[in-house]
C-alpha cells in the first residue's frame, strides 16, 4: 500500500508538474519514485537537483548506473535494483546487467574494479 499517491502530470501539484514533465522527457516515462515525490514539490525538486549533480560529476552515465545498481543490491532495495536496471537496459549489456543485479562476477574489468571499490568502501 502506497502512503503517497502516484501522481501523473495531470494530478500533480502545480509546482511538481514541470519537474515531472522534465522527468518524462528524460526517461520516456515518469518513474514511480518521482511520481510519489511529486506530492511534495520541494522534495521532488531537491531529489532531481541531486540526480543532476551526480550526472554532472566525473562518472559516465554507465558508471553512475553501475554504482546505483550495486549500491541498491548491497542495501537490499529490490525496488531500486529493478528501477535502475530498467533505466539501464539500453546502456548496459544484458550479461553485465544481470551480474550487477545478482552480485555475480562480470567479465568487464573496469566495471569489476568499480564494483569491488563500492564493496570495499561499504565494508570500511
Amino acid at each position: 500500500m502506497n502512503l503517497l499517491p502516484i501522481h501523473t502530470i495531470a494530478t500533480a501539484p502545480e509546482k511538481s508538474k514541470p519537474l515531472l514533465e522534465a522527468a518524462e522527457k528524460k526517461y520516456g516515462m515518469i518513474p514511480n519514485l518521482l511520481a510519489e515525490m511529486a506530492e511534495a514539490p520541494n522534495v521532488l525538486k531537491a531529489y532531481m537537483e541531486m540526480a543532476g549533480n551526480v550526472a554532472a560529476g566525473s562518472l559516465s552515465p554507465l558508471e553512475v548506473q553501475v554504482v546505483q545498481i550495486t549500491t541498491a543490491r548491497l542495501n537490499g532495495c529490490q525496488y531500486c535494483v529493478a528501477a535502475h536496471s530498467a533505466m539501464s537496459e539500453k546502456m548496459i549489456p544484458s550479461a553485465i546487467l544481470e551480474a550487477l543485479k545478482t552480485g555475480a562476477p562480470t567479465s568487464d574489468k573496469k566495471l569489476a574494479r568499480k564494483i569491488h571499490h563500492i564493496h570495499f568502501k561499504r565494508l570500511a
